[in-house]
């Protein structure tokens, strides 16, 4: 088959579609129309009229389908007809090739397929789907604990796309919110993972109403408690401000570590480490530049080289202690900070009990964070950090920080999991958050988390009894 005559078989087979819309036909039956190589002699005459009757039925294709569809099919019907006409086969062959490119460009920025299937027989298609359909996603609901095999997203993808071409989103969106909550990144289902990684869908997840479970109702009436029994201040009255009674002395790290049980881990030979004796009072934040900054307060000769810092007694923090790089930081008694503790790239240690304010975060798994004494919090956020991932009061974990889509934030649900640190999680947790935890890019923000949480506002969704 010449090249002219597999483009005029191709557009036959998106023609005889138009004006008998039960047959069904894809992109890739159209391919092969245009790889044909057997010599065959097309019939011209009988193709003219195709496109005449075409053009005669131009405004009952209107009303079938979208605007958009009408136009790239009527301009492609004109031209060929002109070009028919005027016998300009090799102006006709280039042109073409430009109106299928169009077709291709159209089809995939609607997401819509074709839009060429008759509405009845796409219902008939979707009721057999449905057959299957529900069993598998049954599969999925009942795999908690497994990675659901390939045939049960296969099926519930058809359905996707059925009730895509179909323009019910609602549905379509609830099914692709469902299997997200089991496999957040379905690439290998490339129906699936198109319309997971769209605007509209995402928009459409942000305003999409929520039908809640019991134990989802049951977590953000906790979530509530949890806001309002945030304490004023954890640091108790009387508490000395002056640090008139504090005095330090610097060891070497082999020596913190025989004489104080100090963090092995810390820096790179043996570097030396600020020891600090007598309740200490912090009004600014404790991270990697207080450090120094407190080594040359004390006059201390070569203060670059201090890697880490000892608190024999009690600490007290106004603001947040933050391991912003390689804070390696110890406390042998009680810690108390009024806002939140982030564990990072270094190690923090707290020997005796802590009390912070709002919560703790930690973040990648180089360092790690370690509460030896009864921690009491109100939220634990952990993105892949050893740490408390429970407090000794009513707290609130989640799995997930900085940088997390909404498919990879999971809230702990109960610690008798066999996965997962141990945890089970509410599925799909991304629904429970208030639109204002995530960033610009739909991305997981400690810093809009805690800074909600800091004006007195629940980061989880109202929910009233």
């Amino acid at each position: 088959m010449s090249k002219i005559n597999s483009y005029c078989e191709a557009f036959r087979m998106i023609f005889k579609v138009i004006l008998k819309p039960e047959k069904y036909i894809t992109l890739q039956e159209l391919e092969s129309a245009l790889s044909g190589d057997e010599d065959e002699e097309i019939n011209l005459s009988g193709f003219k009229k195709e496109i005449k009757t075409l053009i005669e039925s131009a405004e009952s294709i209107k009303k079938k389908y979208s605007d958009e569809a009408y136009e790239l099919y009527q301009s492609a019907v004109e031209l060929i007809d002109e070009r028919l006409a005027d016998c300009k086969y090799e102006e006709m062959e280039q042109e073409i090739e430009i109106l299928l490119d169009s077709l291709n460009d159209y089809t995939r920025c609607s997401a819509n397929g074709l839009m060429l299937l008759d509405t009845q027989a796409l219902e008939k298609r979707l009721a057999f789907i449905n057959l299957g359909f529900k069993y598998c996603l049954q599969n999925l609901k009942d795999m908690e604990d497994a990675y659901p095999d390939d045939c049960n997203f296969s099926i519930c993808e058809s359905k996707v796309m059925f009730l895509k071409k179909l323009n019910r989103e609602n549905e379509c969106y609830e099914i692709v919110r469902e299997i997200l909550s089991f496999d957040p990144e379905p690439y290998e289902y490339k129906h699936l993972s198109a319309i997971a990684q769209s605007s509209e869908f995402k928009q459409w997840l942000k305003n999409a109403p929520i039908v809640l479970t019991d134990d989802e109702r049951d977590f953000l009436i906790k979530s509530q408690r949890v806001l309002q029994n945030i304490p004023h201040s954890v640091i108790p009255d009387g508490v000395d401000k002056t640090n008139t009674q504090i005095h330090h002395e610097v060891l070497s790290l082999n020596q913190a570590v025989e004489k104080f049980d100090f963090i092995s881990v810390c820096g790179g030979g043996n570097p030396k480490i600020l020891i600090i004796y007598g309740d200490y009072y912090c009004n600014e934040a404790i991270d990697d530049d207080w450090l120094k900054r407190q080594a040359e307060k004390f006059g201390i000769t070569d203060a670059k080289d201090i890697e880490g810092v000892l608190f024999v007694d009690n600490l007290y923090v106004n603001t947040c202690i933050e391991d912003n790089e390689s804070l390696f930081l110890q406390v042998m008694k009680n810690v108390y900070v009024d806002d939140y503790v982030m564990s990072c790239d270094g190690v923090i240690v707290f020997k005796g009990d802590a009390h912070i304010k709002y919560g703790i975060y930690g973040e990648y798994n180089d360092g790690y964070l370690e509460v030896d004494g009864k921690l009491f919090t109100a939220y634990l956020l952990a993105s892949d950090h050893a740490m408390p991932r429970s407090a000794a009061q009513e707290s609130i974990y989640i799995e997930g920080g900085n940088g997390c889509g909404i498919n990879y934030i999971d809230i702990g649900k109960s610690d008798d999991g066999d996965y997962g640190w141990g945890w089970k999680y509410y599925k799909a947790s991304y629904r429970l958050f208030k639109p204002d935890v995530w960033d610009e890019d739909d991305e997981f923000s400690v810093d809009n988390f805690f800074g909600l949480i800091k004006k007195g506002i629940n980061p989880f969704i109202d929910f009233v009894e």
